[in-house]
């Protein structure tokens, strides 16, 4: 991927292929864990911001519990890929605009509607619009 054409992946694509990643993890292998995590958590936060919910969720994952690892280990890698599933159908279904400013998404424009008649709350309402 360091061809020179990160620009051109789908971020969703890359959120689905970590899924998959955070999926085969063997049970106590930190080393892919926190790679997977990490790589999770920088792929949000440029995708989504700094507020992100999925960030909030997951920091709250927990591998390690008390008594049997595997289940606590499948468990949060479940919820891993639950995670950044989910945020790969908020891209598919509303974009990459997540973190951009309001100014940035409305199109600019001089043109104005003027709303004008008798009924102040059906004038309210789509001025509103």
């Amino acid at each position: 991927m360091s061809d020179g054409n990160a620009k051109n992946i789908d971020p969703a694509e890359l959120l689905r292929h970590l899924a998959d990643v955070a999926i085969r993890l063997k049970v106590r292998d930190d080393r892919g864990k926190n790679d997977t995590v990490i790589r999770a958590e920088m792929l949000i936060r440029r995708i989504f911001g700094q507020d992100s919910q999925y960030l909030d969720r997951l920091s709250a994952i927990r591998f390690y519990g008390y008594g049997d690892i595997g289940p606590t280990w499948e468990s949060a890698k479940a919820e891993l890929a639950s995670i950044l599933h989910t945020a790969a159908e908020e891209l598919d279904l509303f974009g990459v605009l997540a973190n951009t400013p309001v100014s940035q998404k409305m199109p600019t424009s001089r043109k104005v509607f003027v709303v004008h008649g008798h009924e102040d709350g059906l004038k309210e309402t789509i001025a509103a619009c």
